[in-house]
């Protein structure tokens, strides 16, 4: 298969899948792109523990490698922070700037984080990830609406940052259910997680029914995080990478491209040389030469890849 016009998709280790599926569910995953400026909210929840205190310095270092990326892109994009201590649930942190996010009208973005990422992780160690991040986004009393930086047209992406396991009140069905309503369109609302592996559990949970990624904190090349996280955060925004709400069985994907004016008129699927799927990110990436320059509707469809248990 051809990756003309696609660049960065080779996942970076051998991909086998499961001989088992069940062919019998087939979904399709829409997404629709207007010609209005692509937004992105971010939202970063910081463990502040004193075995974190390493990597966040890392992390807080090399945040320039995140914001040259989306600097870049077209997105009018928003950075938060909020920290997992109790006192610290709920609220966002303000940088010296004296504003609650980053975007592009702040003048040192890079010192800003360091502001945030300071304040975060002075608030000392509490696994209340689930909590932190319901604490700021709901939409009723949580600080990313009261202070407006949670926008309810743009995709809202939380990247959990912690070595511990999760003691949130909320729990993983909880958090899910709430953090489902956030979007209707699971692209729109993802949620991932650098961690310690060995403390995943609930993470791993909210994770794969959400949509998002797993990474591994311990060791971790927070170049490579940062750069993979600014191009998720750039590529949803713009409708060129498209998440899928599931595993597929990738033989049956069939992706269409139809202009907005076309309604429900269906259109002939791309060529396979057309597009690439990338099992590392579970998305597909279309070549941009197939994208309209005005409004479009792209949709996925494909059979759900579910292991077969005898």
């Amino acid at each position: 298969m051809s990756d003309s016009g696609i660049q960065g998709v080779e996942p970076p280790f051998d991909y086998a899948p499961a001989p088992a599926v069940d062919r019998s569910r087939t979904i399709t995953d829409a997404f629709t792109h207007t010609v209005n400026t692509p937004m992105a909210d971010v939202l970063w929840v910081i463990d502040g523990s004193g075995s974190m205190a390493d990597d966040l310095a890392i992390l807080a270092d090399q945040f320039p490698v995140f914001m040259q990326i989306i600097d870049q892109s077209t997105v009018d994009y928003r950075v938060a922070v909020t920290g997992t201590n109790l006192s610290q649930l709920g609220r966002l942190m303000t940088h010296s700037g004296g504003k609650k996010w980053i975007d592009r009208e702040t003048a040192s973005p890079i010192n800003a984080y360091v502001s945030l990422i300071s304040q975060a992780s002075s608030g000392g160690a509490s696994g209340f990830n689930f909590d932190a991040t319901y604490g700021c986004l709901n939409h009723e009393t949580g600080d990313c609406h009261i202070s407006d930086f949670r926008r309810d047209d743009a995709p809202v992406h939380t990247i959990v940052v912690t070595d511990e396991r999760d003691t949130s009140d909320i729990g993983p069905t909880g958090f899910v259910n709430w953090y489902r309503t956030l979007d209707e369109h699971p692209p729109n609302r993802q949620f991932s997680g650098i961690l310690a592996l060995r403390n995943t559990g609930a993470y791993v949970t909210a994770i794969e029914q959400i949509g998002g990624v797993v990474r591994e904190v311990n060791g971790a090349d927070w170049t490579e995080l940062l750069q993979e996280f600014a191009n998720r955060t750039r590529t949803t925004a713009e409708k060129r990478e498209f998440y899928l709400s599931n595993i597929p069985v990738e033989d049956t994907i069939e992706v269409e491209v139809r202009p907005l004016e076309l309604g429900d008129v269906v259109t002939p699927p791309l060529a396979e040389d057309k597009w690439l799927y990338d099992p590392y990110r579970n998305s597909v990436w279309v070549d941009t030469d197939e994208l309209p320059e005005g409004n479009y509707r792209t949709f996925l469809t494909y059979d759900v890849r579910t292991a077969i248990i005898d």
